[in-house]
């Protein structure tokens, strides 16, 4: 957009410098009060006067045609009114005293480099509603009182933040360690997420969890939760390809504790993925193929020595995506955890190419992906923040279908409206996938959906690893 505001700057500029001099060469040659009615001279002036109106009319035909789209929605456009706030946390309790250790390190560090400059805050409800990073995070390291600093649980931790702000901070990582510090100091009321903390918890006992190894196995599918349940022919099909192309292929099911990570339950969530993380390694896995992208960043994170990619890479590689002819006009939606990976999006936006679709970009894309609604478990407490996100999606999506590669992501913007895909379900049903009219299963029938596929795998794996799983060590 900048390329163009400066090439209309330049073509303006170089027609004024024209007309300028014409009427200065006019004035220059004038040798009496006689020559001024000069047709010459009279049509320079004409130009000079109309060239401010027609150059503004030019720059205003740009801004409605390329402007639109960059104009920020207000909530009260895109929401209806009256969506209660139900904090889960105690702030005085939480943040009545100067902290100390890492949440004291970035907010000094953020107060003093935050510039005021509000590129942040013109992308974010939740900053629009509390106001710059800078200051919040001002009232952090020196706080009247704990109610002057604002609740970080009604941020998604999405990061558009960051990916906007012009001297590279990064103001999720102040809010999710806020998150951490409120709950060490019990002053969050986590019955408000009961819901999310039981899926998490289920995902990881022993119905749902296996992990099936064959010998020589040092690759493994790591699927996620929403996947399997949602749509299980299509976690089957994912994982036929891949062991078509690495026949050692091996299957974790398994929850890699992401909402318990992004509570703020730090103890939590170590406690329940280093089982994986260690498991996997003794037992000679150097690869993880992730399909879900909460469970990729985790990975990439905490995985130690284990290497992880996501499955679209290498379905793409395989073919996957060949063989169908498709037409018609898609958007892509990149999940906000992997909008620093190029290398992913590429691939995705390859795979659908394939199969004879085109893609009309969306304005926030890639880097600047905006979260679906359901990051950091906002929907919770502040439904009006997380339907913003969706809402605005759907209006950016134009009626066009929207490909996603997070099953969450999909599942969410489908609720808000949009004519929301899987990646996956192009496996399955094409035509289908293209139209956004995927069958896509709902609870109860998710958890159904996850034991048969358990099963499935259980009996298809020739698996070689013995010996207490991650589901029973987590309950040493």
């Amino acid at each position: 957009m900048w390329k163009k505001i400066l090439l209309i700057a330049v073509v303006v500029g170089l027609f004024g410098a024209f007309f300028a001099t014409g009427l200065h060469h006019h004035l220059t040659r004038l040798s009496s009060t006689a020559s001024i009615p000069s047709p010459r001279l009279l049509f320079s002036f004409a130009l000079l006067g109309l060239f401010p109106l027609v150059a503004g009319k030019l720059l205003s035909l740009y801004r409605a045609k390329a402007g639109k789209a960059c104009e920020v929605e207000t909530e009260k456009d895109l929401l209806p009114p009256a969506l209660p706030v139900v904090s889960p946390v105690r702030l005085e309790a939480a943040f009545g005293r100067v902290p100390e250790g890492r949440l004291a390190d970035l907010a000094s560090s953020l107060a003093e480099e935050c510039t005021r400059c509000g590129a942040c805050v013109k992308q974010c409800a939740f900053l629009q509603k509390v106001g710059m990073p800078g200051e919040i995070a001002g009232a952090i390291s020196a706080p009247p009182s704990g109610k002057t600093v604002s609740d970080p649980f009604e941020c998604s931790l999405c990061d558009l933040c960051g990916a906007v702000c012009p001297e590279k901070l990064s103001p999720a990582l102040l809010f999710l360690e806020m998150r951490r510090h409120a709950v060490s100091r019990n002053a969050v009321d986590l019955g408000r997420y009961k819901a999310i903390l039981g899926y998490e918890a289920r995902g990881q006992s022993e119905r749902y969890s296996w992990y099936g190894l064959p010998r020589g196995c040092d690759t493994v599918f790591f699927p996620g939760c929403t996947l399997p349940g949602t749509r299980p022919e299509a976690t089957w099909r994912i994982f036929e390809i891949l062991r078509r192309e690495v026949p050692s292929l091996g299957i974790a099911l398994d929850c890699c504790a992401k909402p318990s990570h992004d509570l703020g339950r730090s103890s939590r969530f170590h406690a329940s993925f280093a089982p994986i993380s260690r498991y996997l390694s003794a037992h000679g896995v150097r690869n993880v193929l992730a399909a879900c992208p909460n469970c990729t960043k985790v990975f990439e994170q905490y995985g130690d020595e284990l290497r992880v990619s996501t499955v679209w890479e290498r379905l793409v590689e395989a073919g996957a995506f060949e063989g169908t002819s498709l037409a018609g006009q898609v958007t892509v939606h990149d999940p906000c955890p992997l909008r620093n990976a190029s290398g992913i999006q590429d691939a995705v936006r390859e795979g659908i190419g394939r199969m004879g679709l085109s893609i009309r970009e969306l304005r926030h894309k890639r880097r600047l992906t905006l979260c679906c609604g359901e990051g950091g478990s906002v929907g919770l407490i502040n439904p009006a923040f997380a339907r913003r996100w969706g809402a605005r999606r759907k209006i950016e999506a134009e009626g066009d279908g929207v490909v996603t590669y997070c099953a969450g992501c999909a599942g969410y913007l489908r609720r808000a409206g949009a004519k929301a895909s899987h990646l996956a379900d192009f496996l399955v049903d094409p035509q289908a996938a293209a139209n956004g009219r995927s069958k896509v299963s709902a609870a109860p029938w998710t958890y159904l959906n996850r034991i048969r596929l358990r099963k499935r795998f259980q009996e298809a794996v020739a698996a070689a690893n013995t010996g207490p799983q991650p589901a029973q060590l987590r309950r040493r």
